[in-house]
């Protein structure tokens, strides 16, 4: 898992936004999330066990909204607005919500295709 902010992407012109830090020439797959579960509703829904959430390509998580964690590899992480989370192909991940402050994101998969 690797963190940045909008900032480190400011001079981007060409190709997709990410393309310094996922590969793959295009954005291929991505999407709109507000209703990530928190921790408590993650664990009661799967029965307190953690299921594999990890892929073959890179994939983007940006915080439009609100406040969480991700948690890469067993490896907790505070979110917040305004980070964007590079998860590399192969790293188990799953976002979790603060039930005060939902989390909205956008998700992104390069590299593939």
């Amino acid at each position: 898992m690797k963190r940045y902010r909008w900032s480190d992407f400011s001079n981007v012109t060409e190709g997709h936004i990410f393309h310094e830090v996922m590969p793959g020439d295009r954005i291929y797959q991505g999407g709109f999330s507000a209703s990530r579960p928190t921790r408590e509703d993650f664990q009661r829904e799967h029965n307190g066990k953690m299921h594999k959430n990890a892929h073959d390509d890179f994939e983007a998580f940006i915080v439009l909204q609100g406040q969480g964690e991700i948690e890469v590899n067993q490896v907790s992480s505070k979110l917040t607005v305004g980070d964007i989370i590079i998860v590399e192909p192969g790293e188990d991940h799953q976002l979790f919500s603060d039930p005060e402050t939902p989390l909205v994101t956008v998700y992104l998969h390069t590299g593939l295709k």
